[in-house]
């Protein structure tokens, strides 16, 4: 139930089912379906014939611009597909608190300066790719190959140290986990567009050598990037 200032949330279910660490849970869905932080002000718990009240306290000055939600509407209410979403994120067993991490983690450097979100997550991102997605963005037997073969030929070539010590490097990247090549394998899956890998490695790059926004084009483009990733 949505209020003015505030939204109450109702539960019914079986009573061992529904617990603190359901509640918590059931929180950290709607601060990402909503994009701001929920603080909860009161826990009351009614079960048999017994009712148990916890007041909270809030904090009016906490920082809470909103993020941009991954299901868009004008009313909580009138959410398409959103019973389906809180469904489907409450039937997961694996750890959820991961990607509620890194999505808080983005939520606070948002309340500062577009560029230190922007860093919070590009990284974030790819930490939920590493941490759900490991075995697509892992090198194949091609890749070592080809950094086997590139290794001796940088090893002899006839040029300064530190030249070989750059390529050396830039080789090394083909011997680590890529995220760039997760996103490829979620494509051919359809779940994601080349657009969107593309839109989202030119925004990795500027965000990773934190550039600063200037003109108003460039920072709506900046913004869209943002809103893309």
């Amino acid at each position: 139930m949505q209020h003015d200032d505030y939204l109450q949330l109702n539960l019914t279910a079986i009573p061992e089912k529904l617990n603190k660490v359901l509640m918590e849970k059931l929180k950290w869905i709607f601060e990402i379906l909503l994009g701001k932080v929920c603080q909860t002000t009161m826990f009351r718990l009614m079960e048999h014939e017994q009712e148990t009240i916890e007041i909270y306290s809030f904090d009016k000055n906490l920082p809470n611009r909103q993020l941009a939600e991954p299901i868009r509407s004008q009313s909580i209410v009138n959410f398409e597909n959103f019973e389906k979403c809180i469904t489907n994120i409450l039937s997961y067993d694996g750890s959820f608190n991961i990607v509620y991490g890194y999505w808080h983690k983005v939520n606070r450097a948002y309340q500062g300066s577009i560029e230190n979100a922007a860093l919070a997550l590009t990284v974030s991102i790819e930490g939920i790719l590493k941490e759900f997605y490991q075995d697509f963005g892992q090198p194949t037997e091609v890749d070592l190959s080809l950094f086997n073969a590139g290794k001796e030929v940088v090893k002899n070539l006839e040029t300064e140290q530190i030249i070989k010590d750059r390529l050396m490097s830039s080789l090394a990247n083909m011997n680590n986990f890529s995220s760039r090549k997760v996103l490829k394998h979620l494509s051919s899956m359809d779940l994601v567009t080349n657009k969107t890998i593309t839109d989202w490695q030119s925004f990795r790059n500027k965000s990773a050598h934190a550039d600063r926004v200037g003109a108003q084009d460039d920072f709506q483009h900046y913004l869209d990037s943002f809103i893309v990733a």
